[in-house]
């Protein structure tokens, strides 16, 4: 047996898509050749209190090391001081001769590496090209990370997130009033001042629909600014809600609704896909991997509102166009993004790295 230790912030318990990809891997492993352990690098509380939590994980897979308990590393790391930190566990296993996988999740990842010197440019490249093998969340990232970074394209996987099968897809009931439903951050990087100013648009104004905001951040001031619009009393905001209700929320959908301005790739939209959800989105990040306009669902431009007031008025106006796209996304869920099926490929990704340091593995 291989024992395959996950570094990563915040554990199975975090709320942002990092700690619930985490979490689905976890629940849904089925392989005995590969036991996997989960080491929180940041915790629950308080930024405050991430650096005693980062210097216990690394207690933590430093005492594993000692007792040739750690066979491969799994690196769950973002941008900013994320990447440093991560740094910190790759020169502890390769002092080890442990292999690592880099997995990179970042959102606003390569908007920070091409802020950062030249020099500092050279040390993320560096750090990288210590790893086995990298994982990218889709073929937008594996080029980034090729032409601009500079790493092999041979070291690379492709990995798009995934979800499991909901449990329960309850049939939609047929309604006059089109739900639509953004799960996510509240704020400008997921789209929200975008999404309010589009519901106000005149092609909606005279349509039967009403939006469910779910998620936490800038909750206060969306809501204020939904008010403003004249949008109080076709707009819920629930703030921060659990997986269950998450669930229960998309079962009760129609459509799913993400403009970002950046995007990995949004575990939302692939929960969306499982439960047949029609599916707006913007074309970033790895989005158009899993989205393609007019067939799984439908792509407008970063920021247009007047686009995204189209589209949704689009969907509104057509039921059938609704199903067939919530089928076509669900159908490519399906293929794709289940989380069986990831974790085959997980597998696929350690074995190769471990026969890059100690040779082919039976």
């Amino acid at each position: 047996m291989s024992f395959v230790y996950f570094v990563t912030p915040g554990g199975k318990g975090a709320k942002g898509g990092i700690g619930r990809m985490v979490n689905y891997i976890v629940r849904s492993w089925k392989n005995p050749t590969f036991d996997l352990h989960v080491i929180d690098t940041y915790g629950p509380g308080p930024k405050w209190q991430m650096p005693i939590y980062c210097l216990f994980a690394l207690l933590e897979v430093f005492g594993a090391l000692l007792r040739k308990r750690v066979s491969l590393l799994h690196v769950h790391v973002s941008e900013r001081l994320s990447f440093p930190r991560k740094g910190l566990f790759l020169a502890l296993a390769k002092s080890f001769r442990v292999p690592v996988v880099m997995h990179l999740h970042g959102a606003d990842f390569c908007d920070w590496y091409r802020a950062l010197s030249p020099t500092r440019q050279m040390r993320v490249a560096a750090m990288l090209k210590r790893c086995e093998r990298i994982i990218c969340l889709g073929e937008f990232w594996r080029s980034f990370v090729v032409e601009e970074i500079g790493i092999q394209a041979e070291r690379i996987d492709v990995l798009h997130n995934a979800v499991p099968w909901p449990k329960i897809v309850l049939k939609r009931t047929s309604s006059p009033v089109c739900r639509f439903l953004f799960l996510g951050v509240v704020g400008e990087r997921k789209g929200v001042p975008t999404l309010l100013d589009a519901l106000a648009a005149p092609a909606l104004r005279d349509a039967s629909w009403h939006c469910v905001f779910a998620g936490n951040g800038g909750v206060a001031a969306a809501q204020q600014r939904a008010t403003v619009l004249g949008l109080a009393d076709r707009t819920t905001f629930l703030g921060w809600i659990n997986e269950e209700e998450a669930r229960r929320q998309l079962a009760q959908a129609d459509v799913m609704v993400l403009p970002s301005r950046n995007e990995g790739l949004p575990m939302a939209i692939l929960e969306a896909m499982s439960f047949g959800c029609a599916v707006v989105a913007t074309p970033v990040g790895a989005i158009t991997d899993a989205i393609h306009d007019g067939e799984t669902g439908l792509i407008v431009p970063v920021g247009e509102s007047a686009a995204l007031a189209e589209a949704l008025a689009q969907l509104v106006a057509s039921p059938d166009l609704r199903a067939t796209l919530g089928a076509n996304a669900q159908a490519a869920f399906a293929r794709e993004y289940e989380i069986t099926g990831y974790n085959k490929k997980l597998c696929a990704v350690y074995r190769n790295a471990l026969s890059e340091v100690f040779g082919v593995l039976n």
